[in-house]
């Protein structure tokens, strides 16, 4: 028994958002659209309305493909996002009452790769036959971390790497088929002692009442050096050479859209042909967990992966996380 894509959604909320637009949310003219162009590339990006929670996003994303009389068959739900409505309960609740569904349901976070966690979770539930359709979520909100409000330049150094984001929403139906197809293989490397390069620190048992904590703090360019350094290249060769197929064979790399400048240095980090990589930063910026399941919904709307391709999924995360999906779509 095997899982394989039933269905894929994706929503994003209102109008595109330019990078002059998106400057002009700053107070002062401390951000300027060139600066984004340097730092990050990108044209656009969605940016969701003050009142619009993470678990809205998720819900219209589901319901881009999920009709009423199908509800039934959905007998357990995962929502897998850096985001969340709030701290208890989980999120999935939330989501379970505006779907109408009556399923166990339960949160899988695990930052920017949160989403493909919950599908290598969700692919080992099918395989195990506990459940036979998997319907996983994910609406991301990251706006809601950036400090528009900067007031000096030193606070807009430490919260830089906060302008590359931009909001949406996605949804999955895993399902089960004997064909050979599906997910073949997933494999996660984690390296914690690199878990405070990107962070959101309020909200926890570490500040849990600082509201100066609540913004987001990363440094790019150290996470993208750690993905360059020896232990991910030997993940990311192990991963090649437990691959089911040849290297050859897969027909597009969906990866997290962090940047325009990261296609490149992934390309050549691990070896394979830029032209086969899917890259969606331009449209969308980086949606955190929904930006693969977003950029392998553009890849499939434009023509660039259809049924029976074989696809790899690769997905970088703070952590530092690496995970690694490849299946048949």
């Amino acid at each position: 028994m095997n899982s394989y894509i039933k269905e894929i959604g994706v929503f994003l909320p209102g109008d595109p958002i330019s990078n002059e637009d998106f400057a002009a949310m700053y107070k002062g003219e401390i951000l300027r659209p060139e600066m984004i162009r340097t730092l990050f590339g990108g044209k656009y990006r969605y940016i969701s309305a003050p009142d619009v929670q993470c678990s809205d996003l998720a819900v219209n994303a589901a319901k881009a493909f999920l009709k009423e009389e199908e509800k039934q068959s959905i007998d357990l739900l995962i929502f897998s996002s850096a985001s969340a409505d709030l701290i208890e309960p989980a999120t999935a609740n939330i989501v379970q009452e505006k779907l109408g569904l009556t399923c166990p349901v339960f949160d899988v976070k695990n930052a920017c790769n949160s989403f493909i966690s919950a599908m290598q979770i969700a692919d080992a539930m099918i395989k195990s036959r506990m459940y036979k359709n998997i319907l996983i979520v994910s609406g991301e909100k990251p706006s809601d971390t950036i400090r528009f409000d900067i007031g000096s330049k030193e606070k807009f150094k430490e919260n830089i790497a906060s302008i590359s984001f931009g909001d949406g929403g996605a949804a999955m139906w895993l399902s089960t088929t004997k064909e050979n197809t599906g997910i073949a293989y997933s494999r996660f490397l984690t390296m914690g002692e690199y878990w405070n390069l990107s962070t959101i620190l309020g909200g926890g048992s570490m500040y849990p009442f600082d509201p100066d904590k609540n913004y987001f703090k990363g440094e790019t360019a150290k996470l993208i050096d750690v993905l360059k350094n020896s232990d991910a290249r030997q993940f990311a060769k192990e991963c090649f050479d437990e691959c089911p197929w040849e290297k050859e064979e897969i027909d597009l790399l969906i990866t997290h859209q962090i940047a325009t400048h990261f296609y490149d240095r992934l390309a050549k980090t691990i070896d394979f042909p830029l032209e086969k990589m899917h890259m969606t930063f331009d449209k969308y910026a980086n949606t955190a967990s929904t930006s693969m399941p977003i950029a392998l919904f553009d890849a499939i709307q434009n023509g660039k992966a259809k049924r029976g391709d074989k696809i790899m999924l690769l997905g970088v995360a703070a952590g530092v996380s690496v995970g690694v999906i490849f299946l048949t779509l």
